[in-house]
């Protein structure tokens, strides 16, 4: 959209008055985007606790996890919790390691796309192109239970499949802040879209193990089930609710777009990125190997907890989520 066409977009407005819905639309946008972190990490943090009922756990144990049950023996409890956990879907008999690959395999395509995720939001469309990740990964995610009994090759690429869509996410979110984020509330905006990143991984650690020891669509697909069709509706409403920028939302009101007209002044052929002051900046470098690390630590967290509630402590699925809600509360 040229200069000219905008200042024509804004007096249009201007002289419209007001329009018949009349709840600002960046408010949409905060809401639906905190809809959709909350997907990203529920759809990212089902399989870490899925998993645990997936396992067969009647088979014969690799000779590595021998020493877990000598640390933590608890042989009575153990068998209980295999009888209480029966379900009617199928089980597989993957040891650590194999159990490792494959929630390992979705950050393989998760680390691509998070690195170019920008420059494709910036070439395809920032909001189309976060829809189209969680749309995409909400499919694969319906797709899991199917893939799975294929084979253990299918099930991995599908889920390097679903890091590369998921990995669009936080870039092309971050590029439609900076079209629908006023100056004046950015913080407000990104701290209310990123916080569903948390919620997401709370709800989707206790929901799934809840899902996983009922007999809901047999048992664990219930996991995948829920959140995928909650993705796709989601991407329903982001489709008809959500607009690239505000200069081309249709019913936006006059008091609304006057906040974002002094954001067209610079245009962005004349936006250059100082890629060498960036890359020999100290405090760059700073801020990087502390993200690093504080996404390490989490990520550890919150995909081998679960296992480790399993095998090591012997704890029931639906036992790991009452677990995790107790050490988030503390």
């Amino acid at each position: 959209m040229s200069p000219e066409q905008k200042v024509n977009l804004e007096m249009q407005f201007l002289r419209s008055g007001h329009l018949p819905c009349q709840l600002p639309k960046r408010f949409i946008v905060v809401i639906l985007g905190f809809l959709g972190m909350f997907n990203v990490y529920a759809m990212r943090m089902n399989l870490s606790v899925a998993i645990v009922a997936m396992v067969n756990t009647n088979s014969s144990l690799p000779e590595n996890n021998t020493l877990l049950y000598t640390e933590c023996p608890a042989e009575d409890r153990r068998e209980e919790a295999i009888t209480e956990s029966e379900s009617k879907a199928p089980r597989y008999n993957w040891d650590s390691v194999t159990q490792n690959h494959i929630i390992g395999a979705f950050f393989y395509g998760y680390f691509i796309t998070v690195i170019i995720g920008g420059y494709l939001a910036e070439k395809f469309g920032a909001h189309k192109l976060f829809g189209a990740g969680i749309f995409m990964t909400s499919i694969l995610t319906l797709l899991t239970p199917i893939t799975v009994q294929w084979g253990l090759i299918p099930f991995i690429i599908l889920r390097v499949l679903e890091g590369l869509c998921e990995g669009v996410t936080f870039p092309s979110m971050a590029s439609v802040e900076s079209r629908w984020a006023p100056k004046m509330e950015r913080s407000r905006m990104h701290s209310i879209i990123f916080s569903g990143t948390l919620i997401g991984n709370v709800v989707s650690f206790s929901v799934s193990g809840w899902l996983c020891s009922i007999d809901l669509l047999g048992g664990w697909p219930s996991a995948f089930y829920v959140f995928g069709v909650i993705g796709c509706a989601w991407y329903l409403f982001w489709c008809v609710f959500v607009y690239e920028s505000p200069f081309k939302h249709p019913s936006i009101t006059s008091d609304e777009f006057m906040l974002y007209k002094d954001s067209t002044k610079i245009s962005k052929k004349q936006l250059k990125v100082p890629w060498l002051s960036i890359f020999t900046s100290i405090p760059f470098w700073a801020m990087v190997l502390a993200f690093m690390g504080g996404f390490f630590a989490d990520t550890i967290t919150y995909t081998e907890l679960p296992l480790y509630f399993s095998s090591a402590l012997h704890n029931d699925v639906k036992y790991v989520r009452l677990v995790y809600i107790h050490l988030c509360q503390v």
